[in-house]
């Protein structure tokens, strides 16, 4: 019975072991590392045996074999969990690096859209409360109107009458 990795089986792994972009070559010439290989690379002594012709490497440019000094450093490097730092795709036999390449960014677009509708969902739950808070208070106020209270007497200023004012200045 052959063992399927699910995506969600290789992202508990997100490793460069069990990452597509794994690859050997430079240039034009550059190819998978095979599963057979991935088992090899974890369990020798001296990795570069297994791949001693090409150059390991990320295919999307991470890494290279020149930046990890030493052998021993170099398993470790393979079974480094790098969930934030690099462009992980789950190793799919006899995928092909380009369709890797595409199939990730489709994979990375869905994420993002799903953060944005998760943000769009809250925004719709804010904005129809904010609905029926309005027509539950327009309500409340249409079936229980304030009493008002009684308006303010009128405020009426008394002029001195014509007849009343004095003609010549008082001294």
């Amino acid at each position: 019975m052959a063992l399927l990795i699910t995506y969600a089986d290789a992202m508990s792994k997100h490793c460069c072991r069990h990452c597509q972009f794994l690859a050997l070559g430079t240039g034009l010439a550059v190819l998978v590392v095979t599963e057979e290989q991935r088992k090899q690379l974890m369990a020798t002594d001296d990795p570069t045996t297994v791949v001693s012709h090409f150059d390991l490497h990320c295919y999307k440019g991470v890494w290279n074999r020149g930046q990890v000094p030493t052998i021993i450093d170099l398993r470790e490097w393979l079974k480094k969990d790098r969930r934030e730092d690099c462009f992980f795709y789950p190793h799919t036999v006899a995928m092909s690096l380009p369709v890797a390449v595409e199939l990730e960014l489709r994979e990375a677009n869905r994420r993002e859209a799903d953060k944005d509708r998760t943000w769009l969902k809250w925004g719709a739950w804010i904005a129809a409360g904010a609905v029926a808070a309005t027509l539950a208070w327009n309500i409340w106020v249409y079936y229980h109107p304030r009493s008002a209270p009684p308006p303010p007497p009128p405020v009426v200023i008394h002029a001195p009458a014509p007849s009343e004012t004095p003609s010549k200045p008082i001294r």
